[in-house]
Order: C-alpha cells, then structure tokens, then sequence
C-alpha cells in the first residue's frame, strides 16, 4: 500500500482483514495514534508492519504494538514524532525467542532476546 493514496478511513476499512500477516501503510501523513491502535487491535496477526513517513504517530501509538504476538519488524523511518524509549518499549514487550527488527531514521538495530 505504499506511495497508494490511502485516508484514515481506508486504514479504518483494513481492520475488517483479521488474518493480514504484513502491511504496508507508510507515506500516509495524517495516519496517527488512534489508527494505529485500531489497527493493532483488529489485525492480530501482524507480523511486518511498515509505517515510515507516518507524521502523526507518537510513543502512545506504537505502545499499542506490545499486544501483537507475531511482531517482528516494524519501520518507524521518519516517524519524528516516536522516540527512542517508545521503541524500547517493543523490546522489552517480546515473551518469545525471535527477533524485533526496528528501522528508524535516528536508529537502525536488531535486538535478539
């Protein structure tokens, strides 16, 4: 979905897709916390999620990503708005052995557990 000309409303309508392993919804600037709370609370299954130039998500949004079990990578590159401690959060919210793949413009890391 990247670069695809997406509203609120149309990553609203994505929820409805329960079983999406991999999503890709980065350069939509207004796509802030509430969507993407939504989208952690209806798209369980997340694996990848792709956020990059997301200009309205903060710390609050991505805390919403502790829940997803199958997490593994997310893209936060230029997401100016989230910050190093927000993303800690993720790492610390893993109760398995894979990995969190974390890209961002100011870091760019793999933790392991």
């Amino acid at each position: 979905m990247a670069n695809t000309a997406i509203t609120k409303i149309g990553v609203h309508a994505l929820t409805i897709c329960d079983s999406l392993s991999e999503l890709d919804v980065s350069n939509i600037d207004d796509l802030d916390d509430p969507q993407l709370i939504h989208l952690a609370q209806h798209c369980t299954r997340l694996e990848v999620l792709k956020i990059a130039n997301a200009g309205e998500v903060t710390d609050e949004g991505i805390a919403s990503l502790r829940d997803l079990e199958h997490l593994h990578s997310v893209d936060v590159t230029n997401c100016h708005n989230v910050t190093f401690d927000g993303l800690m959060g993720l790492k610390w919210c893993r109760g398995r052995d894979n990995q969190v793949v974390i890209a961002s413009s100011f870091m760019s890391r793999l933790f392991e557990h």
